[in-house]
């Protein structure tokens, strides 16, 4: 099971999700296909889902590149939760062991608590200037020089944590008004040079596009990593405020541990206490820029120093390439009339992807069907299936999960999502529009790849899958019923 942590902030309940990556994964930056492709797709449901509240941390250490994904939820929306996880989880069907969820609170509680000793926030500038009625607010944001950052601590081999927590806001229209009034005044102050003003206006912009609220913090394992940050965040900031007036530090030191409940729990500082219009508008940021931050990758000239790090060719990029590779590997492997049934039908839900995405995916469902029959029959029936009444999908697959030693932790998380697939693309959406026009090729590759592990699995590695063709049997009950589960 997946472990989702519970929080209490004396009004609400909310779960927390925790979604590791473990690997560095590096492929050509245009390819149109393949793991990043896959990774911005999910990263664009993240930040589309209503509700959702996000922290996403970049852990260097011991030159090895990782990052952590904290999800946020309502209580109500866990199950939600948990399927957006659970997507993530398919990833590894492009880059094995890339992705992995913690399945109880030991292992949640070690991920969320790996920081270092030495944090620092850094600081959203909205201070009064004079005895004017005006605010000058500071837009900067370490997340567009974080490869320098990092490209620092590569080359002295120090430890660098990144975290940004990210909560759901859009701008109240009292708020927009009194950022206009502000930058009325700001343009009309002849004082302030041209260069403050420009930055006034980014704050304005952005702050009416906003979509979140941002805050951003640091940490180093030793002192000279602290050292180095500092330097590296001081130099970019002079380089981007030049002329602005701005000064000062740019990071604020955490005091008493007050910043371990904002890292380890994801939450925006904001949860605690309402926050003054010209606040929100130095934490203001867009989908675009959030979009960015999931699509964060280091140089490649860095990439060559990190030790966790997986290299995809641009054959790779090619998703349909790629699994017919695979595909022929296990032909060679298995030549019996059961292997050549799947890999047949395998093959045709291949051909059909790029041309029906739809009748691909349905394809894809209903050999999955096939192999959870088998696996159905051979562990809960001692009669042949045939005598009895087949049933669902959705329940063969409970069932045979509840056995959490049957299926391989990855293995097991992709046949619900074959399965939601493969009925998206037959079932009508009860609401009148088809659903067919949800579905995208990146849908369509991250199911064939999962699908391909699981035939790679079930042929060549479960005891049972010797068995006679799947075609010949009778299949499961047909449709999930009228709820398309």
């Amino acid at each position: 099971m997946i472990y989702s942590a519970r929080y209490y902030d004396g009004q609400n309940g909310f779960a927390q999700l925790l979604i590791a990556f473990d690997r560095a994964v590096f492929e050509p930056s245009a390819a149109p296909t393949g793991w990043w492709a896959s990774f911005r797709h999910l990263a664009r449901r993240v930040i589309d889902a209503p509700g959702f509240d996000f922290a996403m941390r970049l852990t260097l250490e011991q030159n090895r590149l990782s990052r952590v994904l904290l999800l946020l939820a309502p209580d109500e929306r866990q199950k939600d939760l948990e399927a957006l996880g659970e997507a993530f989880l398919t990833l590894n069907a492009v880059v094995e062991d890339s992705v992995s969820l913690a399945l109880d609170r030991q292992e949640h509680d070690r991920i969320a608590l790996a920081l270092p000793r030495f944090r620092a926030r850094v600081r959203q500038d909205c201070a009064a200037y004079e005895d004017q009625d005006i605010r000058l607010i500071g837009d900067y944001r370490l997340f567009p020089d974080l490869g320098e950052l990092v490209d620092a601590m590569l080359t002295q081999g120090q430890t660098l944590v990144y975290q940004l927590n990210a909560r759901r806001q859009r701008p109240e229209t009292s708020d927009v008004r009194w950022m206009r009034r502000n930058l009325l005044r700001i343009r009309e102050e002849r004082r302030f040079p041209i260069q403050l003003k420009e930055v006034e206006r980014r704050v304005d912009e952005r702050m009416t596009n906003a979509a979140f609220l941002v805050e951003e913090f640091v940490a180093a394992a030793e002192i000279a990593g602290c050292a180095r940050i500092v330097e590296a965040v001081e130099a970019s900031f002079s380089r981007r405020y030049a002329g602005t007036g701005f000064a000062g530090s740019v990071l604020e030191n955490e005091k008493a541990g007050e910043f371990e409940d904002d890292l380890t729990m994801g939450v925006h500082s904001s949860w605690a206490a309402e926050l003054a219009p010209w606040e929100k508008a130095a934490a203001a940021a867009t989908a675009v820029e959030m979009l960015a931050l999931f699509g964060w990758r280091p140089a490649d000239a860095s990439a060559r120093q990190i030790r966790n790090s997986v290299w995809t060719d641009d054959r790779a990029t090619d998703y349909l390439q790629h699994i017919e590779q695979r595909l022929a590997r296990i032909e060679r492997a298995r030549s019996d009339l059961s292997s050549a049934a799947y890999c047949r039908e395998f093959r045709s839900a291949i051909a059909i992807s790029r041309a029906d995405p739809s009748s691909s995916l349905a394809k894809a469902r209903q050999i999955l069907e096939g192999i959870a029959s088998d696996i159905y029959r051979q562990h809960t029936f001692t009669e042949p299936i045939a005598k009895k009444r087949p049933p669902r999908l959705i329940d063969m697959i409970e069932e045979l999960l509840a056995d959490k030693s049957l299926f391989p932790r990855k293995i097991g998380s992709y046949l619900h999502t074959i399965r939601v697939l493969g009925n998206m693309a037959v079932h009508p959406d009860p609401r009148g529009a088809g659903r067919q026009s949800q579905i995208g090729e990146t849908d369509v590759e991250v199911n064939l790849l999962m699908l391909l592990q699981l035939i790679e699995w079930y042929l060549l590695e479960y005891p049972g899958g010797q068995t006679a063709p799947w075609t010949d049997r009778p299949r499961a009950g047909g449709s999930d019923g009228k709820k398309g589960q």
